[in-house]
């Protein structure tokens, strides 16, 4: 009896999906590699999912036209003089989107060993990136840090967030790929809270620690909860008392955990969290100072009502302009576009929210509503408090729907997630 390996076209594209994270997420093999063989690779990832496009249903197809709407703005921004971002920041939001419209054609085709096999691709990359900021980056020199990951490196303005995002994602594909029980997942988002919060004192900027911090938090405490039960009110007191006990004391756990590491480029990170913390009076107008970031949103409030062309027209987005703050996503917004085009942003993000709310099924305690809530609200505190749209974006593309799609599968095949 003869026994064979039967390679389908399917395998062939999780296998150049896996080559394609690895390149796009690990520091220099991007650079290393060059953008035609990234651009082939990407292309051939959707040349073999052509068959299972067609099955995409109306969300996923809405979802791939969204992106490519996005991104296509700001080329236009860019060739029309509108924007003055490098062609370089917008090529790395571009790399950002990359993986998912490649694994959305896949997501509900995947196989168990297809799914590890993504899986340990992701997991390597954020593991070699991890090695190379903590390690390798101070002993080969900073003229090679050309990271999309690091801050040093390419300024993309997606690199926090995707690296954030990505964290997530593994999460996500251990549950919705493989399978595994419900109690897993609380285990693997406490385990993704541990790996963010540190990979972000090291590499990444400081606000975004304790933001990501509470969400891992509130991820943990609402996948295990039951609606219509006491756990449900115990867990948002939890989720509360921590998120506060976090904020209050932020600068002492830092301090404990800066005296428990031993590896100093990380003890110099934690060092300059405290240090930024500390410079929040009114006096000092230091890198962290809240004072400074209330007088930058001043800024775009300012040159909102400064002109009736500003007003209505705004002033564009420049990278470097001073008439924004860049400290605001929502007061941004309408000082770069204008009235109308701050309250359409405002509008298709709510719009996004309640589409969701429609589409996660009539249950209400589901996983995906327990975790729309609690993305919803600090994806919104986020927006308010700094500039991260982006990240926002790579919040529900690389969480949430993947996880709407999942429970979409269940429903069709008659099993809904409790």
């Amino acid at each position: 009896m003869k026994v064979g390996i039967k390679i389908t076209s399917r395998d062939l594209a999780v296998f150049m999906l896996a080559l394609l994270c690895i390149l796009l997420t690990a520091p220099e093999l991007a650079k290393t590699v060059g953008g035609i063989p990234i651009i082939l690779l990407f292309a051939l990832c959707l040349f073999l999912e052509i068959p299972l496009i067609g099955k995409l249903n109306r969300t996923e197809m809405i979802t791939v036209f969204m992106i490519i709407v996005y991104l296509a703005l700001l080329f236009i921004y860019k060739l029309t003089g509108i924007s003055t971002v490098s062609y370089s920041h917008i090529m790395t939001t571009v790399r950002a989107f990359l993986p998912f419209l490649c694994m959305l054609p896949l997501y509900r085709k995947l196989s168990r060993g297809q799914g590890y096999v993504l899986l340990a691709a992701i997991l390597l990359s954020m593991a070699w990136t991890m090695i190379w900021n903590v390690h390798l980056k101070q002993v080969w020199g900073y003229r090679y840090s050309l990271s999309l990951l690091t801050t040093e490196g390419v300024k993309g303005i997606a690199n926090t967030q995707y690296v954030s995002a990505i964290m997530l994602l593994s999460g996500v594909l251990f549950a919705a790929f493989l399978r595994l029980p419900r109690r897993w997942f609380g285990w693997l988002c406490l385990l993704g809270a541990f790996l963010t919060v540190l990979f972000n004192i090291a590499v990444t900027q400081r606000a975004i620690t304790l933001f990501l911090t509470i969400v891992m938090l509130g991820l943990l405490v609402l996948c295990n909860t039951r609606r219509k039960s006491a756990r449900s009110v115990i867990a948002w007191m939890v989720l509360a008392i921590l998120a506060f006990v976090m904020i209050i004391g932020y600068e002492q756990i830092l301090t404990g955990l800066a005296e428990l590491v031993g590896v100093k480029r990380l003890q110099s990170r934690i060092n300059a969290v405290i240090k930024a913390i500390q410079l929040g009076s009114i006096k000092e107008l230091g890198t962290g100072s809240m004072y400074k970031r209330v007088n930058l949103m001043n800024t775009s409030v300012k040159t909102f009502f400064s002109s009736a062309k500003n007003f209505f027209f705004g002033v564009g987005m420049r990278e470097k302009n001073t008439l924004v703050g860049n400290h605001s996503e929502f007061l941004d917004e309408f000082t770069r576009f204008g009235i109308f085009g701050g309250l359409l942003s405002i509008w298709t993000f709510v719009r996004m929210m309640k589409q969701t709310h429609v589409m996660a099924g009539v249950q209400p305690g589901t996983v995906t509503r327990r975790l729309m809530n609690v993305l919803f609200v600090t994806i919104f505190l986020r927006m308010l408090v700094g500039t991260v749209y982006e990240g926002s974006i790579g919040v529900v593309l690389f969480v949430f729907l993947p996880l709407l799609f999942r429970e979409i599968r269940l429903r069709e095949e008659g099993g809904l997630l409790q």
